[in-house]
Order: structure tokens, then sequence, then C-alpha cells
């Protein structure tokens, strides 16, 4: 069996784990790769995500959305998703800008996305380009951002200091705080790690059970998740999960108590 993360290593994988016929677990954004046979997600969608983000937006009063996102897979999916869930509902998109990983200065993007006078600059980026921009954004006094998951994975979170974003609703803090006392150093990713856990455990209890771990992932419907409850329906590869609101708050990722 295969436990792992990251769309990219996902879209890799899961051909070699189809053709070798053994379950692979992947914590993976990009929801195509789960195909129910041998390869399941079960991170929540970028379609779950988008839905709770706007709800958060109209919760805040906000009404223009502009974007500044980096050019990579799992982003692609969760921009789309975000545009499609603020089309829905009508709140416009006064700007969009998308950039490659070899862009340093973001200033002339970030001037024109002011320009459109938006209500939340919505940002997503990996390392190191979400720092940098970080870093302009904040020189520049923009301080409304929002987003899905980067800010809590960057390594200099006093740049999103009130941001807010969607990610994993694991309400149990402590389930982090155990792994990150054994292993002092080591970061953990909110977004990543509870449903790493879940993946290792399902398998773990195909071997306990004597089954065939493929088979016995393929018949999960309802789990009870690290980060909430995961849903699949029948010959899907998606565990379907609820995420929640977070802000980083005094230079931490705070769970906003609001559902």
């Amino acid at each position: 069996a295969i436990v792992g993360g990251i769309s990219r290593f996902g879209q890799v994988t899961k051909p070699l784990a189809t053709a070798a016929r053994i379950p692979h677990t992947c914590v993976c954004s990009v929801t195509s790769i789960g195909d129910g046979a041998y390869t399941f997600t079960d991170i929540p969608s970028p379609d779950a995500e988008a839905i709770r983000w706007v709800q958060e937006a109209q919760r805040r009063g906000i009404r223009k959305v502009a974007l500044l996102t980096q050019d990579y897979p799992s982003i692609h999916g969760h921009v789309q998703a975000v545009k499609a869930e603020v089309a829905r509902v009508g709140l416009p998109i006064t700007y969009a800008q998308e950039f490659a990983d070899s862009v340093t200065d973001f200033r002339s993007m970030i001037a024109q996305a002011r320009a459109s006078n938006p209500d939340v600059y919505f940002v997503e980026a990996l390392s190191p380009q979400l720092e940098l921009l970080g870093q302009q954004l904040f020189e520049a006094n923009i301080r409304n951002i929002a987003s899905v998951v980067a800010p809590s994975v960057t390594q200099r979170p006093e740049l999103f200091e009130g941001a807010w974003y969607t990610d994993s609703d694991l309400r149990n803090i402590g389930f982090k705080q155990r792994f990150e006392k054994q292993y002092p150093g080591t970061r953990f990713a909110t977004h990543m790690m509870p449903y790493a856990y879940d993946d290792f455990n399902m398998i773990v209890q195909a071997f306990e059970r004597g089954e065939n771990p493929a088979v016995y992932i393929r018949n999960i419907a309802t789990y009870d998740g690290t980060a909430g409850p995961l849903t699949k329906a029948p010959g899907s590869g998606t565990f379907q999960s609820r995420p929640a609101v977070w802000v980083i708050q005094n230079g931490k990722p705070a769970l906003l108590s609001l559902r």
C-alpha cells in the first residue's frame, strides 16, 4: 500500500499503483486522481473549499474580489472552484492574475489589483513566491487578504497577520500538538496530516480484518475522520469532507468558532 500526498506526486504514483494493483491513498486536492479502484483522495475538494470560502466572504460583507495566484495544478483547482462559486452567488472578480514560479516582483500586479478596488485579495502560492508576494503586499499596506490553505504553510506567518482562509476542520488541536512534541522542530501541515493519519488507519484496519486493503477502502461509505466525517459515494475515489475557516492570529493559525 502507498500513503502519499501532494497532487503532483499523486498523478505520478496513480498509474504505478494501478499496475501493481495495490491501494494508493493520496492527500490530494486534484480529485480526478481518485479512481475508486486503487487510488483514493480524502482532503477537502476544491469545490468544498470554494463553497466555505464564499460563505465566509459573504458573512464578512465582501462584495468584490481580486485574485493573485500561482500557476500550479492544485492551485488551479482552487481558483477555478472559487471563480465558479463567486459567479454563482454574484460576487464580481475585479482583477485576476496568475503568475509563474519565476516571478519575484509583484508590485505591478499589486498596483493593478489595488486599482480595481477589491474588498479582499485572494492570494494563493507556494514558497518562496508566497512569502515574496506577502512581503510586497505588506509593504503596500494591504492587509485584507484571504486564501485557501496557503497562510497555514507559509514560512513567515507574520506577513499574513489577520488573513483568513479555509483549511481542514482540525478542531482537536491536541492531535497536531502530540506530533509536534514527538518530533520537535518538524512542521506539520494542518491541511494534510489528519487525512494522512486517516489513510494509514484505513489500511491498518483492512489488514487487521484480514481483508484486501483496496477492496476494504472501496467499500467504505463513511469514516469518522480526525478532521471530521469523511463520506464517499459508491464507486467514487474521493472522500468528501467539510473545511473550516481559520485566521492568522498573533503569528499563528487559529480556528474560527463560527460554522
